[in-house]
């Protein structure tokens, strides 16, 4: 009696490989905002239709892995990304709110007086500024001497902050005719420091200027932003007060 021997053909892997495929490419596309949730979603699908057909286990289950890792990492991307579009969003209004009060502040800045004549209060930007008097001036340390041709002024400023945030004034804020002051201090030097809004600071400066010189000019740079025009820029802006 002749008995007929039976093969066993394997089952087919194909759905395993196309599990593994998306998986992989979950995985790869995940740091695109939702690319890769969809592509996790089928290789979970199809690793578990693989696992359940008996495919190739290997394969369906390391598209069952990558298709989760790759579905979750591209879930948060997509999940931060539209926060940060939600977010965006609103602050909007409050971005361009900003933007049209600096550019308001800026516009008032490049219109306001420049040039401030002798016993004027000058409006240096956001500081209200006055002179109430200059002299020659010699130290009490002997060793505290002028250059050669140079003399030292001591001039007393009273500062007031009219801006609305609090700024730093001290002897290096104002130059007078483009000099620094010195290390020499007056008898009441003006303190250094952060100067609360609508408050004022009083005390002398000291200026190396040259011997025979006078009708000086107390000047104050600031730069302002410009956001008129094709690309924002910057503008210097110089006032000054003579004395």
């Amino acid at each position: 009696m002749n008995m007929e021997k039976k093969t066993t053909v394997p089952p087919s892997n194909i759905i395993a490989i196309i599990a593994l495929v998306l998986g992989i490419l979950a995985a790869t596309t995940g740091w695109v905002p939702f690319a890769g949730i969809g592509l996790g979603i089928a290789a979970i699908i199809l690793s578990a239709i693989a696992l359940k057909k008996q495919q190739h286990k290997g394969l369906a289950v390391a598209g069952l892995v990558t298709g989760i890792v790759g579905g979750i990492w591209s879930l948060i991307v997509t999940a931060f990304f539209i926060a940060l579009v939600l977010f965006g969003i609103g602050l909007a209004p409050v971005a361009a709110e900003f933007l049209e009060g600096v550019q308001k502040e800026t516009q008032t800045k490049l219109t306001a007086q420049k040039d401030f004549q002798k016993g004027q209060t000058a409006v240096f930007g956001d500081y209200e500024v006055k002179v109430n008097s200059s002299s020659d001036y010699t130290p009490s340390e002997a060793y505290q001497v002028p250059a050669d041709g140079k003399k030292f002024i001591v001039v007393n400023l009273t500062i007031k902050n009219i801006g609305i945030s609090s700024g730093y004034v001290g002897t290096s804020t104002f130059t007078v005719d483009g000099t620094n002051s010195t290390y020499v201090q007056g008898k009441t030097p003006l303190a250094s420091g952060s100067l609360d809004v609508d408050a004022s600071v009083t005390g002398d400066v000291v200026y190396e200027v040259p011997a025979n010189s006078s009708g000086w000019k107390l000047q104050y740079k600031e730069t302002v932003l410009v956001l008129t025009g094709d690309k924002p820029s910057s503008k210097e802006l110089t006032y000054s007060l003579a004395f």
